[in-house]
């Protein structure tokens, strides 16, 4: 992880990353004030605001997109087969119907 940047801090929650390994988002933006200020300096966003960030505009993580890829995948499958086999009911159908039995015509007593 390269050195941030004075303050160093998430412009969120004001904190240092936690875990060697926690991302910081720098924004590549700076905070200019003409007085002391403790987030003075460049902007970053530590990885779990960011991800909370997300959350609340509707955004999913990499990980989410995958599954619910591959949920459509298996989805767009079952469709392809349930169409498949819906024009092969079409076409028994259609021959059950060419070849059934004719229904015979209804033959009038005779009264005397």
């Amino acid at each position: 992880m390269t050195p941030l940047l004075a303050p160093g801090i998430c412009l969120i929650c004001e904190q240092r990353p936690k875990l060697e390994y926690e991302l910081m988002l720098d924004t590549m933006r700076n905070i200019h004030v003409d007085f002391p200020f403790r987030l003075a300096g460049r902007k970053y966003i530590c990885e779990p605001c960011a991800v909370e960030l997300g959350t609340v505009v509707g955004l999913v993580s990499g990980v989410e997109l995958q599954e619910t890829l591959e949920q459509a995948l298996k989805l767009a499958d079952r469709v392809s087969f349930l169409e498949e086999e819906n024009a092969d009911l079409r076409q028994m159908h259609v021959l059950t119907e060419r070849f059934a039995p004719k229904p015979r015509p209804k033959v009038k007593n005779a009264q005397s």
